[in-house]
């Protein structure tokens, strides 16, 4: 990925600055226009600075993809203490709505990241997508852990799977779609509300 890794401060400011700048070329050319020479344009630094980092912008693509894996693993353990308290309902819309603050934030950058990811990027991020299921599946058994009740769950890996990871994917589907018929609300209230009936489901079926 980073073929010399920063070991002093101003090397580590042209890293980051190449990643975000990866991030706002992305955002205004796509994928297949962006070019390194934009990437470290918008950086500030010279094509050359660039090339002591990164091979090529598939590379800086990668550090990108790093940083936004790495920015969800740290958003699920910043939510942990507050979502464990919460009724199942309360939790999965508090874990959706933070979900949607991270993707829209530093004006979308993540957002417009993911709606090239959908498309381009799958097979790449898929390759980090057992991080992000190990975390879920972490923050769910300590879940349940306060809410022993939930051990009648008959499968707590296909909740996780099901409604979790599943209700990530369709809010960025949402939010790359230029004209919904519902609202953002509406849509995490029936994700919430999908995830109550499948934990009601499975307890009714284990009585």
């Amino acid at each position: 990925m980073i073929r010399r890794k920063p070991s002093q401060k101003r090397a580590k400011v042209s890293v980051d600055a190449i990643i975000d700048a990866g991030f706002i070329s992305l955002a205004e050319n796509g994928i297949a226009n962006t070019t390194t020479i934009h990437i470290a344009d918008i950086a500030g630094i010279s094509p050359g600075t660039l090339y002591q980092y990164f091979a090529n912008k598939e590379a800086v693509y990668l550090a990108m993809e790093r940083h936004f894996v790495d920015d969800i693993l740290s958003l699920l353990d910043d939510v942990l203490p507050e979502f464990i308290q919460m009724d199942i309902r309360a939790g999965a819309t508090f874990l959706l709505h933070r979900f949607t603050e991270m993707l829209l934030k530093d004006n979308g950058r993540y957002l417009k990241y993911s709606r090239q990811s959908l498309h381009t990027f799958d097979a790449s991020l898929s390759q980090h997508a057992h991080e992000i299921e190990k975390k879920l599946q972490e923050i769910i058994m300590q879940y349940v852990m306060h809410h022993p009740e939930l051990m009648r769950i008959k499968s707590i890996p296909t909740f996780n799977y099901l409604i979790l990871n599943g209700s990530i994917l369709i809010i960025v589907r949402y939010l790359s779609d230029f004209s919904p018929t519902i609202s953002l609300e509406q849509l995490i209230d029936g994700l919430g509300n999908m995830a109550v009936r499948y934990i009601a489901g499975e307890m009714q079926d284990t009585v």
